[in-house]
C-alpha cells in the first residue's frame, strides 16, 4: 500500500470514528447495539473500580495500528474504546493535521506527552 493510499484509508478510519463518537447514545445502540452496550459497562465498571481506589490500565488499539497501555476511565477511554482520541475538537484536529501534514522523514516532538499516543501516530507516519 503507497503512502498516499494508506493515509487516505487513515483518514477514512478517523472519519468513521469521529462520526459514530458523535452521534447521540441512541444512535450508537441502533447501530452497534452489542459494541454500544459492552462499551458502556466497561466503563462503568472502570469508574467504579476507579472510585473504590483501583486505578486500572487497559491496552488499547489505535485507529493506525499500534497497541498501547492508557489508564482507564480517565479522559484516554476514547483511546481504549475507539482507537482515537475523538471526544475534543482539538484532538481531532490535531489528528487531522497529523495524517495530513507529517512525511516520512519528518522530524516530530511530542512535546508534554502523557502517553505518547501522538507519538506513535508520527511513528506510524
Amino acid at each position: 500500500m503507497t503512502e498516499a493510499v494508506q493515509r487516505v484509508d487513515l483518514q477514512g478510519r478517523l472519519d468513521a470514528l469521529v462520526a459514530f463518537r458523535r452521534m447521540s447514545r441512541s444512535e450508537r445502540l441502533l447501530r452497534s447495539p452489542l459494541g454500544t452496550l459492552a462499551n458502556s459497562i466497561r466503563m462503568r465498571l472502570f469508574n467504579l473500580l476507579f472510585v473504590l481506589g483501583k486505578a486500572s490500565e487497559r491496552e488499547a488499539r489505535t485507529f493506525f495500528g499500534e497497541r498501547m497501555t492508557v489508564p482507564v476511565p480517565s479522559g484516554y477511554g476514547d483511546v481504549y474504546l475507539y482507537g482515537a482520541t475523538v471526544d475534543a475538537d482539538a484532538e481531532m484536529r490535531l489528528n487531522k493535521f497529523l495524517l495530513r501534514e507529517l512525511a516520512e522523514g519528518c522530524v516530530f516532538f511530542d512535546v508534554g506527552a502523557c502517553l505518547g499516543y501522538y507519538s506513535l501516530l508520527a511513528a506510524a507516519l
